[in-house]
This record gives C-alpha cells, sequence and structure tokens, in this order.
C-alpha cells in the first residue's frame, strides 16, 4: 500500500471521528448538558413543583421525616390540617399552609414587602418591593404586580386579605397580608403541580 493511500485512509477516518463527535454534542467534558440529571426518587413521599418546567422540585417531603423547601433542608416535617410545619436543625419552625381548590392545590408561600413610598401605617396603599417583585396600590383601589399584571383590589380588613381582580383573563387573587413597621407580611398563593422527572 502507498503512502499517499494511507494518508487519505487517516485523514478520512479524522473527518469521520470529527462528525461523530459534532453530531453527538461531544465537547469534551464528561458532563453533556443535554442530559437530564436524575434525582433519587426512593425517599420521596411527596415531590411538588411551581410549574411544569422545573428541573429540582420546591417541596421535597421525605419518608425518613426530613423535608426541603426552596433549597433549604429541614430536619423535620408535620402535616398537620391545611399545613405543612418544617423544622430547621436551630427549631426554627416554617408554617406553610395550603389548600384544594378546584382540583388544584395551592400553597400560600411567605414574601415580605418593604414600604418604599407611601404613607406609614395599616393601609396597604404605596409601594412595596422585595427584591425584583413589587406591588403598587393606589388610593383608586387599582394595583399593578411587578410592572407586568394591573387589575383592581379590594381589602378585607378583619379578615386580614387583599383581593386582587387582574385585566388580563386571570383567576382573582387573595392573599393574607399583615403590617408592621412599613413591613408588609404577604402570604401568596401558588399552585403547586407533582413534580415529575
Amino acid at each position: 500500500m502507498s503512502i499517499r493511500k494511507t494518508f487519505v485512509r487517516i485523514i478520512a477516518l479524522a473527518l469521520v471521528c470529527a462528525m461523530c463527535m459534532i453530531c453527538t454534542g461531544c465537547n469534551g467534558s464528561k458532563n453533556n448538558s443535554t442530559v437530564k440529571p436524575t434525582l433519587d426518587d426512593s425517599n420521596v413521599k411527596e415531590w411538588w413543583a411551581f410549574s411544569y418546567d422545573e428541573k429540582v422540585p420546591a417541596l421535597i417531603l421525605r419518608k425518613d421525616g426530613t423535608a426541603s423547601y426552596k433549597g433549604t433542608e429541614y430536619v423535620r416535617y408535620e402535616t398537620a390540617e391545611n399545613m405543612y410545619k418544617l423544622t430547621d436543625e436551630n427549631g426554627a419552625t416554617l408554617e406553610l399552609e395550603y389548600s384544594e381548590k378546584n382540583g388544584k392545590r395551592l400553597l400560600y408561600d411567605i414574601w415580605e414587602y418593604k414600604r418604599t413610598y407611601g404613607d406609614s401605617g395599616p393601609s396597604v396603599v404605596g409601594v412595596w418591593e422585595s427584591g425584583r417583585n413589587y406591588f403598587e396600590f393606589t388610593t383608586n383601589q387599582t394595583f399593578q404586580e411587578d410592572g407586568v399584571f394591573f387589575g383592581h383590589y379590594s381589602v378585607d380588613v378583619d379578615a386580614g386579605t387583599v383581593k386582587l381582580v387582574y385585566e388580563r383573563d386571570l383567576d382573582d387573587t387573595i392573599f393574607y397580608y399583615h403590617i408592621e413597621n412599613d413591613v408588609m407580611t404577604v402570604r401568596y398563593p401558588f399552585v403547586m403541580i407533582p413534580f415529575t422527572q
């Protein structure tokens, strides 16, 4: 066999290998980002997500009595009537209320908003911020949420709730609130979806 034929075969083999690497998405690392990792579910009693495209569940209740919520680990949990009680290693308890409505599970996530505009006091009127999230409630009973959602609101002071009626085709939302020292603690309902891998 001539040197020229051997050289052509080596080049052809190199091109075939290069094409195989390109087609299979090999990037030289051991972790191929196109492969979804599988989470160990052997110890899982329940797990829930806030949306179908979440890669990791937001709430995990394990058979061994431990739990995880939004990335924070808890050494034990209890499930009382419409309530998850999660306890951390220091003994602090996070209570998350949940309810069933129209065949959906709603979890009342807890948020703290600081008043950044408006008069101090028990009224919700003003601008309330929590990181990149905010509410603006006006004296005309209109609101905006995160600059994306708009509508009208009403307050039930005795029940400690705010009802949001959206301009868009969205379900009305009722959340619980408590105001102290210009900080509004909100228990906001989010639809929970059973997590699937």
